[in-house]
């Protein structure tokens, strides 16, 4: 019998690992008789199901006409989509890597999930370099949780950081200036970017497409501007990020 390594699985940005068993069919959505319950408020309660075949192929997802939709690597699925290796799923905001046991991801394809340590990241295959040294420049040069806007948007970082609880400062490098945002106990507390504040900013930077992140932990009070609760705020981001891939 195969062993657990052995099967194909999808893995999350926490590091968490879902088995996938062939001949089987996965429910996603935010409901508890789901088999992936997906605790994000942009999730509806049914959302798409994942099937797999006989001898785990095809591994395939369809979108069940959910609210906000189901993305694979950012493309909308319309119909029953048929997933590869280190396909990107996105259900509301919240992303899954797709390994599979004859070929599993790669070491670029897990840097996408954004759980890497900064020092390895001057190795990887198409970062900007320019990016990368003030990233390492910066006093957070040991943090665990960085990656590129260009495969991990900034409603999948604002979700998993609201869902972990996590407190610290969000750097976020792109091509015409710097941005912060702080988060305290996952609650989303301030954002800086240029010369915008508070929700305008994050508005700004969810149309964002190159760049990279990184997160300085750290549990200082922070004066907050920004009150939306979070479901409203990943709503209304989920709404930008719409209509800039729409344009």
């Amino acid at each position: 019998m195969e062993g657990a390594r052995d099967m194909p699985c999808l893995m999350t940005v926490t590091g968490a690992r879902i088995e996938l068993q062939p001949s089987r069919c996965y429910l996603f959505g935010r409901t508890a008789d789901c088999d992936v319950v997906v605790q994000d408020m942009t999730s509806s309660r049914h959302h798409a199901r994942l099937s797999v075949g006989a001898n785990c192929h095809p591994v395939t997802i369809e979108d069940l006409q959910s609210r906000n939709g189901t993305y694979v690597n950012d493309e909308k699925v319309d119909g029953r989509m048929v997933l590869k290796t280190g396909s990107r799923i996105r259900i509301g905001a919240t992303l899954y890597l797709l390994s599979l046991a004859d070929a599993p991801a790669r070491e670029e394809e897990m840097l996408d999930t954004g759980t890497v340590a900064v020092e390895r990241l001057s190795s990887s295959r198409g970062w900007d370099e320019r990016l990368v040294g003030a990233m390492q420049r910066d006093d957070g040069a040991n943090t665990e949780f960085a990656g590129q806007l260009s495969s991990f948007n900034m409603i999948e970082i604002l979700q998993l950081l609201m869902q972990t609880h996590r407190s610290g400062s969000l750097h976020i490098q792109v091509d015409d200036g710097h941005a912060e945002v702080e988060i305290r106990q996952g609650d989303v507390m301030s954002a800086t970017y240029q010369d915008l504040q508070g929700f305008q900013a994050l508005l700004m930077l969810v149309r964002k497409k190159t760049g990279i992140f990184w997160l300085v932990e750290t549990y200082e009070p922070v004066r907050k501007s920004i009150h939306e609760p979070a479901s409203t705020l990943l709503l209304e981001l989920c709404r930008t990020w719409d209509e800039r891939e729409a344009s």
